[in-house]
């Protein structure tokens, strides 16, 4: 199968939107370029905080590229080293009046919006958005938005990103200088911690006879574990994934899946075209360095089919209502990131499913055991499955973390983070 690039998608919303007249589509692509130039924007900072520019030349990257975005009207990054306050940089705001004004503030929550509205360029409310908060540290940014948006919800998530990857990599270059070697690494670590944790979903709620559940259990500074879950029409699309490594290389490719995962299937393309489209990006970007195992599914609840492929994930049980025999869901292709094009793409349908469990997981658990020296494997994991059948989804995960309890990793130091998701139906 041909890899389907994010160039091609943009060309068949062109083609739907000429065709059926819908003027959603093209808010739909604007919003897949804006997507894709949020990503190249990041990935092309981390180039140039690894190369030898300037602090001063990191930041004028960083005020490009916001400016770029054309979504503010006025911005400032203010940054607090002990009681020390810093306007790092700006546009269209009084920096020197700003500093006046916030020079004296212990920190930002005595911080009064009101009394610096009239610093920014800008009809509209003085917003902010808290980036970092450490007890000897804080990054705040404040902004208003061009008029054309100021009635519409924005998305700081990439603005937060972008601030939070650029200030601790300077902060990185300081610790690097002092050679701290083991301080670096926490700090890139907890970078892409930071990075993960604004990726994961806020809300799992759904409509309809389908309900969602998910816990993740962070047992590992990072451990690469993502899940999504979006509700179209009477279709639910959910997915997890375990990105090898950690640090922003990571956190950036959970970015990638994301992005491709919730805008490509807002535009009709199929799971496989996805995937196929997803192993495109992180062999490009990460070029074999970071690799991910995946799993990515479609429950359609009006014809009660279940589409899915996995890319090289452990097998997700399924479990029907009456039934003792446990379905592993296997059909798919390899771990995305190895090959430049899958060498294989197979497309699992399961239909008349109704009165369902389907369970998912990484393999975090991997090596745990009880006192007595038993393993938590997948065959203990899917027998317990089988015990908890009945349980609604909220019960199940509740059980599903007191089991996790009750074993021990064999070696702490390579523990790894562990992630459940479900899918229950319920007539």
């Amino acid at each position: 199968m041909d890899i389907v690039s994010v160039n091609e998608h943009k060309s068949k919303l062109n083609q739907q939107s000429s065709i059926n007249g819908i003027s959603g589509m093209e808010q739909l692509r604007q919003e897949l370029a804006k997507r894709e130039k949020e990503i190249e924007t990041t990935l092309t900072l981390m180039k140039e905080l690894s190369s030898q520019a300037s602090e001063e030349e990191l930041y004028d990257f960083y005020l490009k590229a916001i400016k770029a975005d054309k979504t503010l009207k006025s911005f400032a990054l203010l940054v607090r080293n002990n009681t020390e306050w810093d306007v790092r940089t700006s546009f269209q705001a009084d920096q020197s009046a700003l500093y006046q004004n916030i020079a004296s503030l212990p920190d930002h929550h005595t911080l009064q919006l009101n009394d610096l509205a009239d610093l920014f360029d800008g009809e509209g409310e003085l917003q902010q958005v808290l980036v970092l908060e450490r007890e000897q540290a804080e990054a705040l940014l404040l902004f208003k938005t061009n008029e054309h948006i100021a009635d519409r919800k924005i998305d700081t998530n990439f603005l937060s990103m972008l601030t939070y990857v650029l200030l601790t990599s300077i902060e990185h270059r300081y610790y690097q200088g002092l050679e701290l070697k083991e301080s670096v690494r926490s700090r890139e670590i907890k970078q892409g911690k930071k990075i993960q944790e604004l990726l994961l979903p806020k809300s799992l709620k759904t409509k309809g006879e389908v309900t969602f559940e998910a816990t993740y259990l962070p047992l590992h500074a990072l451990g690469g574990d993502y899940y999504d879950f979006t509700q179209i029409g009477d279709s639910y699309y959910f997915c997890i994934a375990d990105v090898s490594g950690n640090g922003v290389a990571a956190a950036m490719i959970m970015a990638n899946i994301q992005a491709c995962f919730r805008l490509n299937l807002r535009i009709g393309v199929p799971l496989e075209e996805l995937v196929d489209a997803l192993n495109d990006i992180i062999y490009k970007n990460a070029g074999g360095e970071v690799l991910v195992s995946a799993f990515f599914g479609r429950y359609q609840a009006s014809n009660h089919r279940l589409y899915y492929v996995n890319a090289g994930h452990n097998a997700p049980f399924l479990l029907k209502q009456g039934e003792e025999q446990i379905q592993e869901l296997h059909e798919g292709t390899t771990i995305l990131g190895v090959f430049e094009t899958l060498p294989i793409m197979e497309k699992g349908v399961l239909e008349g499913l109704h009165d369902f469990t389907l369970l998912a997981y990484t393999d975090g658990y991997m090596g745990y055991r009880d006192h007595h020296g038993i393993a938590l494997n997948e065959f203990a994991l899917g027998e317990f499955f089988k015990k908890n059948r009945n349980l609604q989804p909220k019960k199940l995960h509740e059980e599903l973390r007191g089991l996790i309890s009750r074993f021990t990793p064999e070696n702490e130091a390579e523990t790894d983070d562990i992630t459940f998701i479900s899918l229950h139906h319920e007539k």
